[in-house]
């Protein structure tokens, strides 16, 4: 039997409680506080009771839309990549979702409910019978020497590492300020209108992830600014680590300044993860450009609950209008 009681985070040093558990950066105090200031969300944070024991905890954030109550552990478009539960070794997870589906319905009237868990396979969800999509991103192995980690990306990926270089282009890791997110999100802007989109997060979003993951550790953001010769900015890099696995966050490339700052960008920062003792680095999300890096494609379900069948379906066909209206918008704006 699984109970479940909740824990006011803001009066617990949460950190210090996930010590002995399976935690990510996403579970963290700073990253919750990151999408409750940009999401208008409310944490909850539940503690795990199986027979008697304490097992771990399971970290959410509830909203609500046209008056229903989601709870997203995490949802989407809050740029978080998982969530779910953090456990003591050893434990599974796939026998707790569905009390804690019941606990959210009954305890937070929740009608609908997302849980991205990166030790959750595809195979256990599909097994256990459970409703899901698929999360894909490409994760590269780092733990092996910087030469061996070079030379298995592809020859172009490598000649163009070089040409960076040749071309005297340089990269300089910089401040996680404000200074430095306004450059990045005008460069965002530009990224995204090569497509006639807009971005699908704001300026103070950027700010706020520098904010609190700033207050993790002096390590926890790197943050860089390739430069042509001339020192004008040609493209920026948002990278974050935890423990021993890194993410890339975000990258902006000026298309008119062909340098290859791309492959350069991502480049420095698997030296400088390396360099702090990394042995993952996600890369996340599946876009072509990270192909040539020769990493791993990782599967995670997105595993869903909802009170009304079709709703998910409604779900998707709402995310799909919303990046039709997006183009559509910036197509206009552009003209």
């Amino acid at each position: 039997m699984y109970i479940f009681k909740e824990v006011n985070y803001q009066e617990q040093d949460i950190n210090g409680l996930f010590a002995s558990t399976d935690s990510m950066i996403f579970h963290t105090r700073q990253w919750i506080e990151f999408v409750q200031e940009t999401k208008n969300a409310k944490p909850i944070l539940l503690e795990i009771i199986h027979d008697g024991e304490f097992i771990g905890f399971y970290s959410g954030l509830i909203f609500s839309i046209c008056g229903l109550k989601i709870v997203g552990s995490p949802f989407r478009g809050w740029t978080t990549l998982y969530m779910g539960f953090n456990l003591i070794k050893g434990e599974e997870r796939i026998p707790i979702i569905q009390p804690l589906w019941q606990f959210l319905h009954k305890q937070y009237k929740c009608f609908y409910s997302e849980i991205v868990d990166w030790r959750i396979t595809v195979e256990a969800a599909e097994a256990a019978g459970l409703q899901y999509g698929i999360q894909e991103t490409y994760v590269k192995e780092i733990a092996d020497d910087l030469g061996v980690i070079l030379k298995s990306f592809s020859s172009t990926c490598k000649n163009q590492i070089h040409r960076f270089e040749r071309n005297n282009a340089t990269i300089e890791q910089v401040q996680p300020d404000d200074t430095f997110a306004e450059l990045y999100y005008e460069q965002l802007k530009q990224v995204f209108g090569y497509q006639n989109l807009t971005p699908s997060y704001d300026l103070l979003r950027v700010k706020a992830l520098l904010k609190h993951l700033s207050e993790i550790a002096k390590n926890t953001l790197y943050c860089t600014i390739a430069y042509n010769p001339d020192k004008i900015p040609i493209g920026t890099l948002i990278g974050f680590a935890y423990q021993d696995t890194a993410y890339l966050w975000g990258l902006t490339i000026i298309r008119e300044e062909i340098y290859f700052q791309s492959d350069a960008l991502l480049w420095d920062s698997f030296r400088h993860w390396k360099e702090i003792g990394c042995v993952h680095y996600d890369l996340v999300g599946v876009r072509s450009y990270k192909e040539k890096f020769h990493p791993d494609l990782r599967k995670t379900p997105r595993i869903t609950y909802c009170r009304v069948k079709n709703a998910i379906k409604l779900r998707d066909l709402a995310e799909k209008v919303y990046w039709r209206l997006n183009k559509i918008k910036s197509a206009v704006k552009h003209k």
